[in-house]
């Protein structure tokens, strides 16, 4: 897998958000399953994306919410400000990525894709 440039501190605490978010999902299920999968898609001089996912079999988040949960002080969750995935999704985008949401009655997984930088050497 390549590596992706800029702020580790902020990818790392908005991929730990998303994770504990994922656990808290699962935390009534009876097989609970929460799960990080990260691909590279690019050519051979380096350059192209890395997705990373995060997959839980929660009880999804529903409809009427997905379309809201980026925006600020949105929540479902009894303790909570709402702000830990309008601030992960600016990271991201931050780092000229995106992040998306895919949920059902199932589950959810959370993608976020972020380019690769090529680093050459003089530059």
């Amino acid at each position: 897998m390549p590596k992706i440039f800029g702020d580790e501190h902020a990818l790392a605490e908005c991929l730990a958000h998303l994770i504990g978010n994922a656990f808290e999902a699962v935390q009534k299920r009876d097989n609970p399953k929460v799960a990080v999968n990260g691909k590279y898609s690019g050519s051979e001089t380096g350059e192209g994306i890395v997705m990373l996912t995060v997959r839980d079999n929660g009880a999804g988040i529903r409809p009427d919410i997905q379309e809201k949960v980026f925006s600020p002080f949105c929540t479902t969750k009894a303790k909570g400000m709402g702000l830990g995935l309008p601030i992960a999704k600016r990271t991201v985008s931050d780092h000229g990525g995106t992040l998306t949401i895919d949920s059902d009655a199932q589950g959810t997984a959370i993608s976020i894709t972020l380019p690769v930088e090529v680093r050459r050497a003089g530059l």
